[in-house]
């Protein structure tokens, strides 16, 4: 319907590098969303609109996104969801350069990965958390995420 639409209008967007007209799109997307009451299609929009404050360098507006999302996927008790915004959250910290809250939400969502036996989403994880101890200088957690 609508939203689908309003959501291709977004992607369209985003891979234009025009992220703010993506950000249009995909708050018109997640009023519809919300409308209907669609939790789980709200909570996936929340994620396209913080990725694309992030892109905007809109940090505030990215965490409340990606933590609203968060809450979203917690109540629906989405495993995949939740890692998915961990992982945002991780980005989101490594580019203000906190590393330590980096590390701990790709913690957070390395065991959710490995539960899934999400191999690629693991391999994903592992490289994320070694930059983050790279970029700390804890070398040897950092070889040791690369090792696994």
């Amino acid at each position: 319907g609508k939203a689908v639409c309003l959501d291709h209008l977004g992607n369209v967007y985003s891979k234009m590098g025009r992220a703010a007209k993506a950000v249009q799109y995909y708050q018109q997307s997640l009023k519809v969303k919300q409308t209907i009451e669609d939790v789980t299609g709200e909570a996936r929009c929340r994620v396209r609109i913080g990725i694309e404050h992030l892109s905007l360098h809109e940090v505030p507006k990215a965490h409340e996104e990606f933590s609203e999302a968060l809450k979203l996927f917690e109540r629906l008790e989405d495993d995949n969801g939740m890692a998915i915004c961990y992982e945002n959250l991780g980005d989101m910290y490594m580019k203000l350069g906190d590393i330590s809250d980096a590390i701990r939400c790709y913690e957070l969502c390395l065991p959710i990965k490995v539960d899934a036996w999400d191999r690629v989403g693991q391999a994903q994880c592992l490289d994320n958390l070694a930059l983050a101890h790279f970029s700390a200088s804890d070398l040897r957690t950092a070889a040791a995420c690369y090792e696994q």
